[in-house]
């Protein structure tokens, strides 16, 4: 008859394959836990999981850094992962609601959330992501739509961008965002202009065709 009491912090489906094989021990690790290193131990068997989609990861990896003070480094060391990885899983708890929940049901890969995760526009992030869906996007097709977009805010104004007044330069942003994809605002000091939106395909217009008619 033992005297101790003992809890199990991982492995519990191994224990219970173990009793259902008839199995009378099975090996264990035993150590000791103060709560606070119980609750961390166990969140992190959770995350070992391989069926965990990428959010769920993300949100663990988060939990850790909120609840336990753990640094980048730290969580790496624990769950066995490059620190470059833990980072960009938990870039991806900022995104939007509707990104989120595309890549809860994988919908869009790590890949693809990793890219939109670079981008700083929320807007933009739930259009990209949609087109990912739709059109079947490749995570190489994404980073290129991305890496326009950022060289176009860089500074390559135009001069008539310049001229400008900032609520203008805003709606034409907010416009971009929109269509996900560069759109040219264009106006003469009588009121009258233009908005160009640029498509590369024909694949792309029908996209900026449903998205205004879903308005």
């Amino acid at each position: 008859m033992h005297d101790k009491a003992y809890q199990i912090i991982s492995g519990e489906r191994r224990y219970r394959a173990g009793k259902l094989a008839g199995l009378a021990e099975i090996p264990a690790y035993v150590r000791l836990a103060n709560d606070q290193e119980l609750l961390e131990m166990a969140l992190i068997e959770n995350i070992q999981r391989e069926d965990l989609n990428a959010m769920e990861v993300a949100i663990s990896y988060s939990r850790l850094a909120a609840d336990y003070k753990l640094t980048h480094d730290q969580i790496a060391g624990r769950v066995g992962k490059e620190r470059s990885t833990v980072t960009n899983y938990l870039r991806l708890v900022n995104l939007p609601q509707y990104v989120t929940d595309a890549i809860r049901d994988r919908r869009i890969s790590m890949g693809h959330a990793r890219a939109l995760a670079a981008v700083d526009d929320i807007s933009l992030q739930n259009a990209l992501c949609r087109q990912i869906i739709e059109e079947d996007l490749s995570v190489r097709a994404v980073e290129k739509i991305i890496s326009g977009y950022n060289e176009d805010r860089k500074g390559k104004i135009s001069k008539a961008d310049k001229r400008l007044p900032d609520h203008l330069r805003n709606i034409q942003d907010q416009f971009s965002a929109f269509f996900g994809t560069k759109v040219a605002l264009k106006r003469s000091e009588s009121g009258k202009g233009q908005l160009v939106v640029n498509f590369g395909t024909d694949a792309e217009l029908n996209r900026l065709i449903d998205a205004i008619e879903k308005q």
